[in-house]
């Protein structure tokens, strides 16, 4: 409920706890209205939050202003004939607008809130304002505007409801300038011309309802991409600035642009477009593709280079490659979740080669394959891909760090031949469960598919150990490697099977590997499963000395199952079983109780019934 507070005779304020004014009564008798500083609570300075009131007070002529009163948001149309603003403080101007002295004392700036409803022959003088606040010109009849150099930000909607919009004599090709503001388009026109002298444009501007926007500077690229809505782009941007800008400037004004086509007008000497795609004017460097731009793009052939960003978050879905390309940069395809399909050219070996990195990163490509001519993988190449399916020829060599690092979505994976060395970082937070190879590993690989610490929320990937399989000389060799090792026994491993023989390996060693898992229960549940896929007696005494361990930890985090499969081992005596079972009935664990009782039952000699005579 607000509180009515009378400021002055024929005027009621009304305001809520913390004194902010969310409604006003005037008499109609009253002509000056003081916006008074002092509420009822310890907040002091009264907050006027009245731009949404539904009222109008005509007879209001004169706004007089307390000195401490900063904040003071009202419409033109409630006070349609204010002719005079009177402050006594330094937090707005003496003049005939509202206009805010924004951090007086200490670098000040003027904001112009209101014009209020200013008759078509006054002056709207802009000296010395610096921003334009919304619906500033909300009824203003006046279209004089003038001295507007100072301003530097011009908030949306700031001319909406005024005369300047009505009067089309005003606008040339299709938009109305003020100096340097663009201050509104004509949306009835399909192109509209922002001249070169233009350096502000609205925020949030809305460009909706025309088809062409004509661009006489490459700067206003940039404010286009600060400022404007970028959903109400219109379909095509021209530029048909001729003068020289560097091709990183360029790029970077170009990038993100959302529309479907940008065109670079002929009279350029340095860029062109070709298809609504920009490139350099010899078309052998691809500089921005338009980010709205759908379907698949076949490169020209002739292209050279594919500038870094220059597809980034477009919405392109596939891709193919003219054997002239010879280079990708930083970035190029990334964050285009869209693309699903790329088609390498037969030129490109090495993706490494320039040093470009996350060339794909966060693309949509669900089958990644990776034809044979393709040596080298550059570093972070398809870092946190969408990829479903994984398809590695013969011919690739190697794997730069974080190339392939996104979750491999099979648990299967067979390696070529050809790759030497995986770098770090790659198949992060893998489930590969077998690894088919051949000779050797590669160096690097066993580093990067055995994880060396706890998962944070103790989640571990099943099973906990890896199959690697080996082949040499027409032989399968088989190992079962422990997923979770410490980092020193990774190490060793790596470079054990990426250098020697696989008939070198010594059993015992190998046998021994669970000891260097990296927790207890890591270490607990990887012998469990290489007894069950081995039944080696070095695993079942392993698991007999640690066996009241493991059976608390389940009991714990309630694993019926895991229980159950354990005690199938035959481990506990029928006076252990039966300490369970009371634990399990406690717990009102049913599946457990039940799988116990029955063994119990079993271990539980039979009563004679034969008869003595």
């Amino acid at each position: 409920m607000l509180n009515k507070l009378e400021i002055q005779e024929g005027v009621t304020l009304h305001l809520d706890s913390r004194d902010i004014c969310e409604d006003i009564d005037i008499d109609d008798d009253v002509t000056s209205l003081r916006f008074v500083n002092s509420g009822y609570n310890s907040y002091d300075n009264i907050y006027y939050a009245l731009r949404k009131v539904n009222k109008q007070f005509p007879n209001i002529t004169e706004l007089v202003i307390d000195k401490y009163v900063s904040n003071i948001e009202i419409s033109n149309m409630m006070f349609p004939n204010v002719k005079k603003v009177v402050c006594e403080g330094e937090n707005f101007k003496n003049c005939e607008m509202l206009v805010r002295v924004y951090n007086p004392g200490y670098n000040p700036t003027l904001q112009l809130y209101n014009t209020f409803c200013q008759d078509e022959d006054f002056v709207v003088d802009l000296t010395g304002i610096s921003v334009i606040m919304p619906y500033a010109f909300e009824g203003c009849k006046s279209t004089k505007i003038i001295n507007y150099a100072d301003i530097a930000r011009c908030w949306k909607d700031a001319f909406s409801g005024s005369m300047l919009l009505e009067n089309k004599s005003l606008y040339k090709d299709g938009a109305l300038i003020l100096g340097h503001i663009l201050a509104v388009i004509d949306r009835t026109e399909k192109s509209v011309v922002i001249p070169k002298e233009v350096e502000i444009i609205p925020e949030d501007y809305d460009f909706s309802g025309i088809n062409e926007l004509i661009l006489e500077s490459a700067k206003a690229l940039d404010m286009l991409k600060t400022h404007a809505n970028k959903r109400t782009l219109p379909d095509t941007i021209t530029i048909t600035d001729n003068s020289f800008i560097p091709i990183s400037i360029m790029a970077s004004c170009l990038r993100g642009l959302n529309v479907n086509t940008i065109n670079i007008t002929e009279k350029n000497k340095y860029y062109c477009s070709a298809d609504g795609v920009v490139f350099t004017k010899d078309k052998t460097i691809l500089i921005a593709y338009p980010s709205l731009r759908k379907g698949h793009y076949d490169i020209p052939e002739g292209t050279l280079s594919v500038y870094p960003y220059s597809f980034n978050s477009s919405a392109i879905e596939s891709v193919s490659f003219p054997d002239s390309l010879d280079n990708i940069g930083d970035n190029a395809f990334s964050y285009c979740d869209k693309l699903k399909h790329i088609g390498f050219n037969k030129t490109i070996e090495d993706f490494s080669r320039y040093g470009c990195n996350n060339i794909f990163t966060k693309c949509g490509i669900e089958v990644l394959d990776i034809p044979g001519n393709i040596k080298v993988l550059g570093e972070t190449m398809f870092h946190s891909c969408q990829v479903k399916k994984l398809i590695l020829h013969e011919g690739i060599e190697i794997i730069k760090c974080g190339a392939l690092s996104f979750a491999y979505p099979d648990a299967e994976i067979e390696l070529p031949e050809s790759l030497r060395f995986v770098d770090g970082s790659n198949f992060i937070g893998n489930k590969i469960n077998i690894v088919r190879v051949k000779h050797r590993t590669p160096r690097g690989f066993l580093e990067n598919v055995i994880i060396s610490c706890v998962p944070y929320d103790n989640k571990f990937i099943k099973p906990y150990t890896i199959k690697l399989i080996i082949t040499e000389d027409g032989v399968d060799y088989t190992f079962y490697i422990p997923r979770y090792l410490d980092s020193s026994k990774r190490k060793e491993l790596d470079d054990f099977f990426s250098t020697f023989s696989p008939k070198t390996a010594d059993e015992e060693m190998m046998d021994a590997l669970f000891d260097d898992c990296v927790d207890r229960m890591s270490r607990q549940d990887t012998a469990l499963e290489l007894y069950e896929l081995t039944g080696k007696e070095h695993y079942k005494n392993a698991l007999k000395g640690s066996r009241q361990s493991i059976v608390n930890r389940y009991f714990d985090n309630m694993e019926e199952e895991k229980l159950i499969s354990f005690f199938k081992l035959g481990f506990f005596a029928k006076s252990s079983l039966e300490k369970f079972l009371k634990q399990a009935q406690m717990l009102n664990m049913a599946t457990v109780s039940a799988y116990l009782l029955k063994e119990i039952q079993k271990k539980t000699p039979k009563k004679s019934t034969k008869l003595t005579l």
